[in-house]
C-alpha cells in the first residue's frame, strides 16, 4: 500500500495515527475491491484504562499504551496487519486478505500473550486486558466506514457483556441470547442456594405468622347478623381496561466520533437532538449535534 509509506506514526505507540486512518483504510478498500479480496478490522479498547490513570497517574497510563501498542505490533507482526491508534486507549487493526473467522484466533492469541507477559510497573506485574470487536469486508459492510462501524459496535457489546471479550459482529445476536440465558441460570441457582441454606428461617417465620393470624381470628368478638332488609338494587358495571401508556423504544445513537449512546429522543431542534440517556445508576440527558450523528437504530 502506497499510503503507508507516507503515513505518520503515533509518537507514543509507534502505530499509525488517526489523521492518516481514512486514507489508509480507503486505499485498503480499493485494493481489496480490485482484487476481489476480503479484509477485516479489529477495534480494541483497553479495559478499565481510566481507572489506571486515576489510580497511578497519566505517565503510568502512557506506559500502558506503549505496552499495548508494542504487544499489537510484536504479536501480530507476522500477519501483515496495519496497527492504527484511533485515539485514547482505542486501537484499530486492519488485516488485508483475512476474514473475521481468521482474525478471531489471532485476537485470542494476543489476549493470552498479555496474560503470559503482564505489564511490568516498577517490578510489579499488572494484568492488562482488552475488549474487541471484529467485522469483515464485504461480509459485514461494503465500505471501510461500514466495516469500522460494525466492528466498533461489536467492541461495545463485548464491553457491556463483561469486558475482556472478543466478539465478531455477526455473532452479536447469538452471544446476547447466550449471555441472557447464562445470567438467568446464575440468578436461578443463586436463589436455590439461598433457599437451601436459609429456607428454614423463612419457613419458621411463615409458620409464626399463620399462628398469629389464627389467634387473632379466635379472639375476635362474634357479631350477630342484622335482620334481613329489602335487598338493595344492584347495577351492573363494566370494567374499563386502562390503555397502557406507549413507552418509546430504546435506541442506539452512533456518532461519527466513534461512540455509541443508548437512550430515547425527548426533543428535536433544527440542529440537535435532546436524548434521555439509559444509565446503570439512573437517567441523564445529553444534547447530540446532528452533524456528529452517524445513524440511529432501535434496540
Amino acid at each position: 500500500m502506497n499510503r503507508l509509506d507516507h503515513a505518520k506514526k503515533d509518537y507514543l505507540t509507534s502505530c499509525y495515527g488517526r489523521e492518516d486512518m481514512s486514507d489508509i483504510l480507503r486505499e485498503l478498500e480499493e485494493d481489496c475491491k480490485a482484487g476481489q479480496k476480503k479484509f477485516s478490522l479489529l477495534v480494541a479498547d483497553i479495559d478499565h484504562f481510566k481507572s489506571f490513570n486515576d489510580k497511578y497517574g497519566h505517565f503510568f497510563g502512557d506506559d500502558v499504551l506503549k505496552y499495548f501498542g508494542e504487544a499489537l505490533r510484536i504479536h501480530l507482526d507476522d500477519f501483515q496487519n496495519i496497527p492504527i491508534r484511533f485515539g485514547g486507549d482505542e486501537f484499530i487493526m486492519a488485516f488485508p486478505g483475512k476474514s473475521a473467522d481468521e482474525v478471531y484466533p489471532l485476537a485470542l492469541g494476543l489476549k493470552e500473550s498479555l496474560k503470559v507477559k503482564p505489564f511490568d510497573y516498577k517490578g510489579c506485574p499488572i494484568k492488562v486486558s482488552f475488549s474487541a470487536g471484529i467485522a469483515c469486508y464485504p461480509d459485514d459492510g461494503q465500505t471501510w466506514e461500514d466495516v469500522f462501524e460494525k466492528a466498533d459496535r461489536a467492541m461495545y457489546f463485548a464491553k457491556r457483556s463483561g469486558r475482556s471479550r472478543i466478539t465478531r459482529y455477526r455473532n452479536i445476536t447469538g452471544e446476547r441470547v447466550a449471555w441472557v440465558a447464562a445470567s438467568g441460570a446464575i440468578a436461578f441457582f443463586t436463589l436455590v442456594i439461598v433457599f437451601l441454606n436459609f429456607g428454614h428461617l423463612f419457613e419458621g417465620a411463615f409458620a409464626r405468622a399463620i399462628g398469629e393470624l389464627k389467634k387473632s381470628e379466635l379472639a375476635a368478638p362474634q357479631v350477630s347478623e342484622p335482620p334481613a332488609m329489602n335487598p338493595t338494587p344492584t347495577f351492573e358495571t363494566q370494567a374499563v381496561t386502562p390503555v397502557p401508556e406507549k413507552v418509546p423504544p430504546l435506541q442506539e445513537f452512533y456518532l461519527k466520533s466513534g461512540g455509541v449512546i443508548q437512550g430515547v429522543v425527548e426533543e428535536e431542534t433544527g440542529d440537535a437532538l435532546i436524548v434521555r440517556l439509559k444509565l446503570s445508576n439512573g437517567q441523564g440527558q445529553i444534547k447530540i449535534s446532528k452533524d456528529n450523528l452517524l445513524k440511529i437504530e432501535e434496540i
